[in-house]
């Protein structure tokens, strides 16, 4: 029996989508509990191993993992193998391989350096490595309805559902490994910022905590529409995704804060809902997906950062003066806009550099349309045809004679009418 991770050929299974389904859900699983666990350290709980989000988290780890091992083997035992995984399910089984092998690495880092608090905790080298690796086990599902697109096949309800429930799940767990620039928990819009002379400690003091702010409002909004525009690139989405897809992502985020600023779930809703409606419209217009990608990546983050900052205005003390407010709602746009752009650029495929005719000649029959190689028969055939009379020779022998009387008789022609037309002027 042989062992490979090469994935099988897409859509070879009766079970793809359910296969693809479970998968994305066990991943959400594990999403959720990092999120809960992450609240635990946030509001100071007690921690130890045996804790209920400890239990989530590892349990649904293990259940991915060997759910992806599984898969592998019923794969592999149909084309006997022991060990084959399904179409875009390969590196998924590779990190769930770097995710054991990070989590060994950890033990011995918090052995040797103690636990992280903080910010800390996102920062070091095995967690940083974990997440790596756990987003290589949510990715199967993208990976597969990719595989199944590539073969011209039209992707099935419970594939493109799969594949959205991934996408989100990674953007959860990227916003996770970057909460500490999160636009739904940072408090610097309802910090004042008042002005004192540039280079004095006074300044510095009241910059720095709004250049926080702002940055963590842009660094979300990459977050929220890079995969967003992904999905939109590549399938047809239906109606409702782009609202449970930006809903799902502000709740787990405000989860983190133990649900502080909870209306700032209901205000990314509503700008999921009407980037909906603008996809809705816009496809029965025949808009192109590459116009409704930047369109929508433009519209999210404007719509959901306005309505976060009327509810910190309305609920709150919203702190900011109206420059800051105003350009952090512009200038989110302008950067989302222009990281879905460059997504939706066209790719050129180069054309392959043109070969000397001696190069490729010198390389056989291993490049198509190079010249066959020159051996000593081509070269005799090749004098042969040369020194060989032509066909047509003897035609153009006998025609010789005539062509030249012609020639001769055109100059004397010449003298003729030149002799006449003195004649006629005299």
């Amino acid at each position: 029996m042989a062992i490979g991770l090469q994935p099988a050929r897409a859509g070879t299974g009766p079970y793809d989508g359910v296969q693809d389904v479970l998968t994305a859900v066990l991943g959400a699983v594990v999403v959720v509990a990092i999120h809960l666990d992450g609240r635990a350290h946030m509001l100071n709980l007690p921690d130890s191993f045996f804790t209920p989000w400890h239990g989530v988290l590892y349990g649904g780890v293990t259940a991915l993992s060997g759910w992806l091992l599984l898969l592998g083997r019923v794969h592999g035992r149909r084309r006997g193998r022991l060990l084959r995984m399904p179409a875009g399910y390969g590196p998924a089984l590779a990190g769930a391989g770097l995710f054991l092998l990070g989590g060994g690495a950890d033990l011995l880092w918090h052995t040797v350096f103690g636990i992280e608090s903080g910010i800390e905790a996102l920062l070091s080298p095995t967690h940083l490595w974990l997440f790596v690796a756990g987003a290589l086990m949510l990715s199967g599902p993208i990976r597969a309805a990719l595989a199944r697109r590539d073969t011209g096949a039209a992707p099935s309800g419970p594939g493109l559902a799969a594949a959205v429930v991934a996408a989100t799940s990674l953007a959860g767990l990227a916003g996770f490994a970057l909460s500490f620039l999160s636009a739904y928990l940072t408090d610097a819009p309802s910090q004042p910022v008042p002005h004192f002379p540039e280079g004095t400690a006074e300044h510095a003091a009241v910059e720095i905590p709004a250049s926080w702010g702002l940055a963590s409002y842009l660094v979300t909004s990459l977050v929220l529409v890079v995969p967003l525009a992904y999905l939109i690139l590549r399938w047809r989405l239906p109606f409702g995704t782009v609202t449970g897809y930006a809903s799902s992502l502000a709740l787990l985020a405000v989860t983190l804060a133990d649900f502080h600023r909870l209306y700032a779930v209901p205000a990314t809703a509503l700008a999921g809902l009407t980037v909906d409606t603008f996809l809705l419209a816009a496809r029965r217009r025949g808009i192109g997906a590459r116009t409704q990608a930047v369109v929508a990546a433009a519209l999210l983050p404007a719509l959901a950062w306005s309505g976060q900052l009327v509810g910190i205005a309305t609920s709150e003390r919203l702190a900011w003066p109206v420059e800051l407010v105003a350009g952090v709602v512009v200038l989110s746009t302008l950067l989302s806009a222009l990281a879905a752009g460059f997504l939706a650029a066209p790719t050129t495929t180069p054309h392959p550099p043109r070969r000397h005719p001696e190069l490729s000649a010198s390389h056989g029959q291993n490049h198509p349309g190079a010249p066959p190689p020159h051996t000593e028969a081509t070269g005799r055939a090749q004098r042969t045809a040369h020194i060989a009379p032509r066909a047509d020779d003897d035609e153009t022998a006998a025609s010789a004679p005539a062509a030249g009387a012609c020639r001769a008789a055109k100059p004397q022609a010449r003298t003729e009418t030149r002799r006449r037309g003195h004649e006629v002027a005299s």
